[in-house]
Order: C-alpha cells, then structure tokens, then sequence
C-alpha cells in the first residue's frame, strides 16, 4: 500500500505560491560551507574526491563529505554526476538543489540510506533530452522542507522524483511546475507525507 498524505489548497492559493515561488527561484548565491560535485559520472557521496567546498572565496577540493559536520550549506549536483548516497550523514545540509541546463543524466541515489535538507530540495531545468535529473529515494528516507521540480519548458526533458519502499517526509509543499514531465512516481509500499501542497506535475504508481 502506497500511503500519500497531504493538504490541496484553493484555486486562489494555488495561484498565488505559484506565482511566488517562481519569483524566488534562483536566488541562491554561494557561500562558505556550500558543495557542489566535482565532476560528471558515477560517486559516491562519502568519496572526498566527489565534491568541491566553497570557502568563501573559491571552490576548492573538499577535505569532508556534506553532513559530515556539521553547517553544510547547499549542496548542488551538477550536470552529469550520478552520486550514490553510501552513508547516511550525521547532520542535516541546508538544501539540496540540481544544477540547470544538464544535458546528461543528473541522478542522486539513496538506496537504503537517509538524509535530512533542512531547506528546500529543487531539481532544476534540463537544457537537452540527455540532460533529465532524477532523485531516487529507493529504499531510503528524505525528510526536507519543500521539494520543487521545474518547469522543464519542452516535452522530452524530464525531472523525476522516485521511491519505492522508502519515505518521504515534506514539512511543507511539494510543486511541481510541469504537468508532462514533472512526476513523483512510487514503486513498491513508499510512504510519502507532505505537509503543504502537492501541485501539478503527476503521480504514477509502477515501473
């Protein structure tokens, strides 16, 4: 049993974290304690050699994983990277965002493992067909504050947020931006709880 909870909103209230959240998106700016990955291919996320760390004046290679203590700020996973969370880290990070304008496969696996974003996680906006992003909580928990997937503005760039026995835990809402190729999909028995909004996009259960 797939167990879904959440809270929809009015027509007007739809409208209006709509239009606001499309006004707040990309205002992030780095700052010292933020990681980003290194490089495209697949990683895993306690492998220092995955990220790079900035110190408030450049990225530089990272001498921790993110979460490993704690004041991890963003995270970002940039265009390529398939990181594979190998451990669950001891402290929460900030937010967890993809990189725009992929044009590979941009993937984040939890397997078995946790993580709690304290902040938002969004996924961003493919620039290319090869470029989709996928989030995959498999078996895992992710427990954050909102999750966004954009608008991917064309029909053959996706953005995909999958789980299949894991859980989801949402304080707040979960948007999506484009009902074709924006989906959450479940697989097997996922426990997903969103406190807020669940809005546009599509829910599939199934492969």
């Amino acid at each position: 049993m797939i167990q879904v909870m959440c809270w929809v909103a009015s027509s007007r209230s739809v409208t209006t974290i709509l239009l606001f959240s499309i006004f707040t998106l990309n205002i992030l700016a780095q700052n010292a304690g933020d990681y980003r990955t290194a490089s495209s291919g697949a990683a895993n996320w306690s492998d220092l050699s995955t990220w790079e760390t900035y110190n408030g004046a450049a990225w530089a290679a990272a001498t921790e994983y993110p979460g490993q203590s704690a004041g991890t700020g963003d995270v970002l996973i940039t265009n390529g990277a398939q990181v594979s969370l190998d451990l669950p880290p001891a402290n929460a990070i900030a937010s967890l965002t993809f990189d725009d304008g992929t044009d590979q496969n941009t993937i984040l696996s939890f397997g078995s493992q946790a993580l709690t974003v304290t902040g938002a996680v969004t996924l961003g906006d493919p620039s290319a067909d090869a470029g989709d992003q996928w989030l995959n909580i498999d078996d895992g928990s992710l427990v954050c504050n909102s999750i966004e997937l954009k608008n991917t503005n064309t029909n053959n760039q996706d953005t995909e947020l999958t789980v299949n026995n894991g859980t989801i835990d949402v304080a707040g809402d979960l948007i999506m931006y484009n009902g074709n190729r924006n989906r959450v999909r479940a697989t097997g028995t996922a426990n997903i709880n969103i406190g807020g909004r669940f809005e546009n996009g599509s829910f599939t259960r199934g492969s």
